[in-house]
């Protein structure tokens, strides 16, 4: 456990030596109320505490997973939130998330500035067309200067362990077989690429009715979808070469959808 302190009071502008006793300004905090932490503490103007100049991890995703690493120790992985604050030089952060993901914004890592405040200075994304639609871990390198007040240069040394390679190159070849051999659909009155996985412009008659199945198979690829805010649905009506159909099955993978359709019939 540890109480922050270093050189300057937020919103005060004044300066203190490390090791040398604090004054404590008029109205604030008594030492028993001062905030404590087992972690780095996120920074509120007008607390009544000392910090340092400090990077804070902010505009997360409630549905991935967040962990970080000191660069000394970076097989040592602890669980962090919305908030986390750090200084040392060089730390690594993973994201990880629920399924694959197109050009979604992970986390934005804020800087102090040469006003004492924090600023968005780097946006991190999953997106899977370049092999890290699921999870990432990047670098960072951080360097506070002296100033008044102090702030942080922040910069992003590298990016590791891309975690959806096989997802990527799965995502290329159905976008390139779409491009060489694939048919446009309506959905929605919307247009979308795909490929024809298999047809049937007919249904044999057993007892008790037709033989189940579907009428036509459509593979699409995934990024088209997430591009126009869309995600296919059960029921939804689609028209492939004059067809009009209703999607009856949808099977979801990280690169593309395949729907499985039945020929509407009335209305």
């Amino acid at each position: 456990m540890f109480t922050h302190t270093a050189n300057r009071h937020i919103g005060s502008g004044a300066s203190f030596p490390h090791n040398q006793p604090n004054p404590r300004p008029k109205n604030a905090a008594s030492p028993s109320s001062l905030v404590v932490c087992s972690t780095p503490c996120p920074v509120t103007a007008g607390q009544g505490f000392f910090v340092m100049s400090l990077n804070k991890l902010t505009k997360t995703n409630n549905r991935f997973l967040y962990e970080t690493a000191a660069a000394a120790s970076p097989t040592s992985w602890s669980v962090i939130a919305e908030g986390y604050t750090w200084a040392d030089n060089g730390r690594l952060f993973r994201v990880t998330a629920d399924e694959a993901y197109y050009q979604t914004v992970a986390y934005v890592m804020q800087r102090t500035n040469t006003s004492g405040d924090f600023e968005d200075a780097i946006t991190i994304n999953l997106n899977l067309p370049d092999g890290n639609g699921i999870s990432r871990v990047d670098v960072y390198t951080s360097e506070v200067v002296s100033g008044s007040p102090d702030y942080t240069n922040l910069s992003l040394a590298d990016t590791l362990s891309r975690q959806s390679e096989q997802d990527r190159i799965a995502f290329e070849q159905q976008t390139m077989l779409e491009s060489e051999i694939g048919i446009v659909f309506d959905y929605a009155g919307a247009k979308y690429r795909a490929t024809e996985t298999s047809r049937t412009d007919s249904k044999e008659i057993e007892n008790g009715g037709f033989v189940e199945g579907f009428e036509l198979i459509l593979t699409t690829s995934r990024k088209q979808w997430s591009d126009a805010g869309v995600v296919p649905i059960l029921g939804a009506h689609v028209t492939a070469s004059g067809v009009k159909y209703r999607v009856g099955e949808i099977t979801k993978n990280n690169a593309h959808y395949q729907l499985n359709l039945n020929k509407r019939h009335g209305r």
